[in-house]
């Protein structure tokens, strides 16, 4: 997105949208972005070449991503499918404990009245 350097009523028109080439050809992008900002400031050229390059490394993760084979074995886990486990599990250990206590206390009653 390039600012018009007019003065505009609408901030929503302030901006001017530039299609890019192709992002498999970051070079060419990047020339072609240094050329329309040629006359803003350097920070705001920064700013945007660091975009292009994130965005250039998320289509690029994106893309070997699902050209692997790792994506056919990975499954959405909730977090809360998985507190909910866990808070499972931690009963389930407690209740174990529970009756092996209550049988260690009937055989020690056995043990006694004998």
């Amino acid at each position: 997105m390039v600012k018009a350097p007019e003065r505009v009523h609408f901030p929503n028109r302030a901006w001017e949208r530039v299609d890019l080439p192709s992002t498999k050809d970051l070079p060419v992008c990047m020339q072609e972005l240094e050329q329309q900002l040629q006359y803003f400031p350097e920070a705001m050229k920064t700013a945007a070449v660091e975009r292009l390059r994130c965005i250039d490394k998320l289509i690029r993760r994106s893309d070997s991503l699902a050209h692997s084979e790792i994506q056919e074995d990975l499954i959405p886990v909730k977090s809360k499918e998985r507190q909910r486990e866990k808070n499972r599990e931690k009963h389930a250990v407690k209740a174990a404990n529970l009756e092996a206590n209550i049988e260690k206390e009937i055989l020690q009653r056995a043990m006694e009245g004998l």
